[in-house]
């Protein structure tokens, strides 16, 4: 949390990768997402979605980050 807080989103994407929870989950798609790194954003937020249909935040992100991704690839 404190290198996301720091704005280091890589670092924090590398440490969110070991919390083996939805919110860490989550947490490792809002880093991605801050690094651009669209693909793995989405995968994350799908990951948040598969264990909690519901989780509202983890829905926007996620259309958030497919729009993100489709303005990058056109």
């Amino acid at each position: 949390i404190a290198a996301y807080r720091a704005f280091d989103y890589l670092a924090a994407a590398e440490a969110f990768r070991k919390v083996d929870t939805v919110e860490g989950r989550f947490a490792l798609g809002n880093a991605e997402a801050h690094n651009h790194a669209w693909e793995k954003s989405i995968k994350a937020y799908e990951e948040v979605l598969a264990a909690q249909p519901g989780h509202a935040a983890a829905k926007q992100n996620l259309a958030i980050v497919r729009a993100a991704l489709e303005a990058a690839e056109a």
